[in-house]
């Protein structure tokens, strides 16, 4: 993956549900040691709410090549989460659309803190590798379409 070796990404955690998304982000930068890329920025937010302004502001910055924002939104007693997880997808396909940079969803919409764990590296993967994969696959599909 010599195309991403140039390539600076920036990793954005929220705090909240620290057990899952610490999880997250660990696979996210083994992931990307793995895919070759040589600038890796973390930050921790708060909350997966907090991702959206941060994401901008990371854009705004313009000094990364992608974005990945890891949370974890557990269903509680209210629809809080639909709420929040609404707001999250919205907000952050707008800010992706209007900078031509990808941002890889990597926020766990999820029922209880077993669902969560499973897919925080249990039997349904981690989705923080997944999200390194999915923005190494944009950067290269936009190389490859610039130089086409």
């Amino acid at each position: 993956m010599e195309l991403l070796k140039g390539k600076s990404i920036a990793i954005v955690t929220a705090q909240w549900n620290k057990t899952v998304t610490h999880k997250l982000l660990s696979e996210a930068i083994k992931e990307c040691n793995k895919f070759g890329f040589t600038k890796v920025h973390t930050y921790t937010v708060p909350g997966s709410y907090e991702l959206i302004l941060s994401c901008k502001w990371l854009v705004e910055c313009k000094r990364f090549d992608a974005i990945i924002a890891l949370g974890c939104v557990i269903k509680g007693e209210t629809d809080h989460d639909l709420y929040i997880n609404q707001a999250i997808t919205e907000n952050l396909a707008s800010v992706q659309i209007q900078s031509n940079i990808p941002i890889a969803l990597g926020v766990l919409t999820v029922n209880n803190a077993k669902q969560a764990m499973e897919r925080a590296g249990g039997i349904k993967g981690n989705k923080g590798k997944e999200c390194v994969q999915a923005v190494a696959k944009m950067l290269l599909l936009k190389s490859e379409i610039e130089n086409f």
